[in-house]
Protein backbone atom coordinates (compact mmCIF):
# COMPACT_ATOMS: atom_id res chain seq x y z
CA UNK A 1 0.00 0.00 0.00
CA UNK A 2 3.21 2.40 0.82
CA UNK A 3 4.42 1.74 -3.08
CA UNK A 4 0.95 2.94 -4.13
CA UNK A 5 0.65 5.63 -2.23
CA UNK A 6 4.41 6.49 -3.26
CA UNK A 7 2.64 6.18 -7.45
CA UNK A 8 -0.09 7.75 -6.67
CA UNK A 9 1.88 10.44 -5.33
CA UNK A 10 3.72 10.90 -8.05
CA UNK A 11 1.24 10.88 -10.51
CA UNK A 12 -0.23 13.67 -9.14
CA UNK A 13 3.27 15.73 -9.36
CA UNK A 14 3.20 14.36 -13.21
CA UNK A 15 -0.39 16.08 -13.55
CA UNK A 16 1.13 19.42 -11.97
CA UNK A 17 4.01 19.35 -14.87
CA UNK A 18 1.62 18.09 -17.73
CA UNK A 19 -0.67 21.66 -16.37
CA UNK A 20 2.06 23.91 -16.61
CA UNK A 21 2.92 23.07 -19.73
CA UNK A 22 5.86 20.32 -19.66
CA UNK A 23 7.42 18.44 -22.58
CA UNK A 24 3.58 16.74 -23.10
CA UNK A 25 5.39 13.05 -24.92
CA UNK A 26 7.72 12.58 -21.76
CA UNK A 27 5.09 13.24 -19.29
CA UNK A 28 2.64 11.08 -20.62
CA UNK A 29 5.09 8.65 -21.08
CA UNK A 30 5.82 8.71 -17.62
CA UNK A 31 1.93 8.84 -16.12
CA UNK A 32 1.69 5.31 -18.72
CA UNK A 33 4.49 3.96 -17.00
CA UNK A 34 3.60 4.78 -13.39
CA UNK A 35 0.19 3.13 -14.60
CA UNK A 36 1.73 -0.04 -15.40
CA UNK A 37 3.61 0.05 -12.54
CA UNK A 38 0.70 0.37 -10.35
CA UNK A 39 -0.88 -2.48 -12.45
CA UNK A 40 1.98 -4.55 -12.10
CA UNK A 41 2.08 -4.31 -8.07
CA UNK A 42 -1.60 -4.93 -7.66
CA UNK A 43 -0.92 -8.00 -9.97
CA UNK A 44 1.65 -9.13 -7.96
CA UNK A 45 -0.51 -8.17 -4.77
CA UNK A 46 -3.35 -10.97 -6.14
CA UNK A 47 -0.94 -13.73 -7.04
CA UNK A 48 0.22 -13.42 -3.30
CA UNK A 49 -3.49 -13.48 -2.52
CA UNK A 50 -4.48 -16.61 -4.27
CA UNK A 51 -1.31 -18.25 -2.82
CA UNK A 52 -2.23 -17.65 0.50
CA UNK A 53 -5.65 -19.32 -0.04
CA UNK A 54 -4.63 -21.81 -1.54
CA UNK A 55 -1.72 -22.34 1.04
CA UNK A 56 -4.54 -22.23 3.94
CA UNK A 57 -6.94 -24.55 1.84
CA UNK A 58 -4.25 -26.86 1.52
CA UNK A 59 -3.34 -26.72 5.32
CA UNK A 60 -7.14 -27.02 5.55
CA UNK A 61 -7.65 -30.30 3.97
CA UNK A 62 -4.74 -31.64 5.76
CA UNK A 63 -6.28 -31.02 9.18
CA UNK A 64 -9.65 -32.52 8.19
CA UNK A 65 -9.92 -36.05 9.10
Amino acid sequence: MVQLKKLENNYDLLEKEMIKGGNSKLILSAMITNFQTRIDLLQDVLDKIETIKKLKNYDDAKITI
